[in-house]
Order: structure tokens, then sequence, then C-alpha cells
């Protein structure tokens, strides 16, 4: 061991810098699989981050599908298929039916009737599970003692709880009837440029 002050001076500075070194060689070490926070490598971590935050959302987004496939004799006999297509279950679920045309063979031009009525489905849907609704009574009604409607136009909005959320959420479309060749009805979907 060094005796004389000077040489005991020189030696701790040397083993703080030997000791420092080996920290930054530590660290670097450490963060070697971190090459990527170059600044190319920042920007491909935050783009990954940014595209696997809006994939989780529309992963976890409610999706519902409302179609018709089964024909019916009468014009508001067809029901209305409606489909969970999200991965999480939807709560509560209810329907309500605007009626917005009626249309008769004998008529040029058919009778506008802005009625609602609201029914409920069931209370849980589960993923990829669906059940089948049918127009409301209130809504058949509307045209009384008028002879069988030959066609209609009508609003459908399904209301619904997602899983996660407290608050209710809503979903609409809007189906015209088709008279198929077979002599039944169907509902068939309008888009939303058509509508």
């Amino acid at each position: 061991m060094a005796s004389d002050p000077k040489q005991r001076k020189k030696l701790r500075a040397t083993t703080r810098r030997r000791r420092r070194e080996r920290q930054k060689q530590k660290a670097k070490r450490r963060w070697r699989w971190l090459g990527l926070l170059s600044p190319n490598g920042r920007f491909f971590v935050g783009a990954g981050t940014v595209a696997t935050l809006v994939l989780a959302y529309y992963a976890f987004v409610p999706k519902i599908t409302v179609s018709s496939t089964i024909e019916a004799k009468g014009l508001f006999d067809a029901p209305l298929e409606v489909k969970n297509e999200s991965i999480l279950s939807l709560h509560s679920l209810s329907f309500s039916c605007n009626l917005n045309r009626a249309y008769w063979p004998s008529r040029v031009g058919g009778r506008r009737n802005r009625i609602q009525s609201t029914a409920s489905i069931i209370e849980e849907l589960e993923p990829n599970e669906s059940t089948t609704i049918v127009i409301p009574d209130a809504v058949r009604s509307v045209i009384g003692d008028l002879p069988p409607a030959s066609g209609a136009d009508v609003d459908i909005v399904i209301y619904y709880r997602p899983s996660f959320l407290p608050f209710h959420k809503s979903f609409q479309c809007r189906f015209v009837s088709k008279q198929v060749s077979s002599g039944g009805f169907l509902w068939i979907p309008l888009s939303k440029s058509e509508r």
C-alpha cells in the first residue's frame, strides 16, 4: 500500500474512475437490447404502441348486426335476427321500431306514420349469440282496418349496455319490406346512403 499521500490520492482517483467505468458498462449491457432507442427506433416503438391501442379498441368495441333471412306470410311477421359479433357480452337489450311508411297496391304514394314502439328483448346476449325480434303489435295496429299493406319502411334501434360500460349505447338500422316470389315477405336492409 502506498504510504505517500500523493500516491494514495492518485490511487483513490483511479479506483473511483474504474468504479464509474464499471457502472457505465453495466448500464450499457442492461439497455443493450433497447438498441431501438435511436430516433428511428423511438418512432417505431411509438407507432407500434399507438397501433396496439387502436386495434385493442376495435377488438373490444361492441358490434351488432341486424338481418332478415326468414320470410313470413304476413308483412310484419318476418323476424329480424339481432347478433352480437363482439368479444364481450351485451346486457339489457331492448329495441324500438319506427314505422316510417306503409304501402298498399291500390294507393300510389303510401301512408306516412311516424309511430314508435319499444320492447325488451333479453337481459344478456353472449358473444356470437343471436336472438330474433318481430315488429311490435303497436306498430301493426297503426294500419288498423285498412287492407293488408304490401310494403313498409321501418327504423329499428337496438339499445344495449356493453359489459365494461355503465351506460347504454344504441345501434340504428333501416329496413324495407320486399315481397318474394313465393308470396311471403322479407326485410331488406338499407345502407346509410339509401336512408
